[in-house]
């Protein structure tokens, strides 16, 4: 491969993730103040991959450059290339992790683990200019291969199937779609490690990486257009799609049922302890109802102080039995928290009947029924 080309394509990967941090921190900060956990651990997995093709890029331009600048640079391009090598891999595994489990606790079982491996690759990358054990620079400041280099090979590509392990072990925890985008960094990282281990010379594990990095940020920016961004639930226009996808199924016989909650007392609660507090009645439903429903059941904001579920597969008793969860489980929240106001449910639910619904519209006017007719029963049983 030739040199041009080699730096013409880093070049372009650094150029292209450049612009999608910038992208990623503007969509970000137009709707929240906050980048959550997933999105730090996300772009650092960026500026890490950029600091890998910058290195790279260093190496090229200054291999075979006399003088002693160029040597000073093309040994302190190499020991930070490889020194960072295992940093791009490992926050991935974070960022795998934490999209498949969810679980800020068990992420940081793996940060010591990895803070060691990766302090262990620094380590030795710092004294190869001592040891030549990783690289090898002539007196024409020609770079090569040092005696070393297999068994760090070896360690980096261990780490890049270990990666594997959170996606495979937690993909019955996340969708189908999520759990392939994911798989799409270390299985191509995999190949094209072997490819360039054996074929000295050419480029392609950072620009691998790139591909995957933009994939899995029109992932995110498209899964973001579908999100209500006060609860992290679906918003309308995802509803009204993943609905409309449901019945059309339902054709083929997939049937689905529905459940329609709305906030009992939302507008008093607004008004006697601010708009501040009902968001805060919102946010916590959203998290009530997240917690009730399998991993593929879809929830999302209705608009207002009102949330839909879709329940692929589901049955009249799972419809009664998700009704009664979200019930208990609002009466636990209250009682646990210390909250100036009391959060409970009227729920309206139904399975999806062809023979019935003309439409996706007329299913949610009969789940509004539903919930219609729960609200006024409480109403009388509250007298």
């Amino acid at each position: 491969m030739d040199t041009v080309l080699r730096i013409e394509i880093n070049l372009l990967c650094i150029i292209i993730l450049f612009i999608a941090v910038e992208s990623l921190h503007r969509a970000s900060s137009s709707r929240n103040n906050q980048h959550s956990l997933d999105l730090r651990l996300f772009l650092a997995f960026i500026y890490a991959t950029i600091i890998m093709l910058i290195t790279d890029l260093a190496m090229w331009l200054l291999d075979g450059i006399p003088g002693l600048a160029a040597r000073i640079g093309l040994y302190t391009a190499s020991i930070l290339y490889y020194a960072f090598h295992a940093m791009p891999t490992s926050l991935y595994i974070l960022y795998a992790d934490y999209q498949t489990n969810h679980s800020e606790e068990r992420i940081t079982k793996f940060i010591g683990p990895l803070v060691l491996f990766n302090g262990f690759i620094a380590l030795v990358a710092l004294l190869t200019p001592l040891t030549g054990f990783l690289f090898l620079i002539d007196e024409t400041n020609r770079y090569s291969r040092g005696p070393g280099f297999p068994v760090f090979a070896t360690l980096v590509f261990s780490l890049t199937l270990f990666s594997f392990v959170p996606v495979i072990t937690g993909r019955k925890k996340t969708s189908t779609r999520i759990s392939l985008t994911l798989l799409a960094f270390p299985l191509p990282m995999v190949l094209a490690a072997v490819f360039q281990v054996m074929f000295y010379g050419t480029v392609l594990i950072w620009p691998t990486a790139t591909i995957f990095l933009v994939t899995a940020i029109l992932n995110i920016q498209r899964k973001r257009s579908g999100i209500d961004h006060l609860t992290g639930t679906a918003n309308r226009r995802s509803l009204d799609e993943t609905l409309e996808h449901l019945v059309k199924g339902s054709m083929g016989g997939k049937y689905f049922g529905g459940i329609l909650i709305d906030i009992d007392d939302f507008k008093k609660i607004n008004d006697t302890f601010g708009h501040e507090a009902g968001d805060k009645a919102l946010e916590e439903a959203a998290d009530i109802l997240r917690s009730a429903v399998r991993q593929d059941d879809f929830v999302a904001r209705y608009g207002g102080d009102e949330f839909v579920l879709l329940l692929p597969g589901a049955g009249k008793q799972t419809l009664i039995e998700v009704s009664d969860r979200l019930n208990t489980l609002a009466a636990a929240h209250t009682a646990r928290t210390d909250r100036k106001f009391r959060l409970s449910f009227s729920i309206g639910s139904a399975l999806y009947d062809p023979a019935i619904d003309t439409n996706a519209d007329s299913f949610l006017t009969r789940l509004d029924a539903a919930m219609y007719a729960d609200k006024m029963a409480h109403k009388s049983a509250q007298g």
